[in-house]
């Protein structure tokens, strides 16, 4: 006999809704249960075999019987300044891709050809002024 259970657990400040279901999803038990330490140990030695448990009584269960939920680790304030550095990192390198496109769009706007030397400070004003030779000459062009 399968002595597998699930138990999934619906809290309040007053109250757990707390139900019991087999392997296969069946329900076993629905009961409510004080919010105390007394009951709910009480509740919980009820139950015989191994018992895996989440908060939130009929999804939660069957998502935990099925495999589908999953422990998450939260880490703390510890990694709090990283997690924070990381997302800064992020943030900074889109921003700069998303630029470097933007200028590469323009030249390609424009019918010039540009390599990675168009990001290149040294390099700014060459840049510069076959951008100023291309407006020049679609003026000129236009009159």
């Amino acid at each position: 006999m399968n002595s597998l259970k699930y138990v999934a657990l619906d809290v309040d400040s007053a109250n757990i809704v707390a139900g019991v279901y087999d392997s296969k999803g069946k329900s076993m038990m629905e009961c409510f249960v004080k919010t105390n330490s007394t009951a709910v140990r009480q509740f919980f030695k009820l139950l015989a075999g191994t018992v895996h448990v989440a908060f939130d009584v009929k999804k939660l269960a069957t998502l935990l019987r099925l495999g589908e939920l999953h422990s998450v680790y939260q880490g703390g304030q510890a990694i709090e300044g990283l997690k924070q550095l990381v997302h800064g990192y992020q943030t900074l390198v889109e921003d700069t891709t998303r630029a470097m496109n933007r200028l590469r769009a323009v030249f390609r706007s424009r019918g010039i050809k540009c390599n990675s030397t168009v990001y290149n400070h040294d390099q700014r004003q060459q840049w510069t002024e076959k951008l100023d030779i291309f407006y020049l000459r679609n003026c000129l062009s236009n009159e």
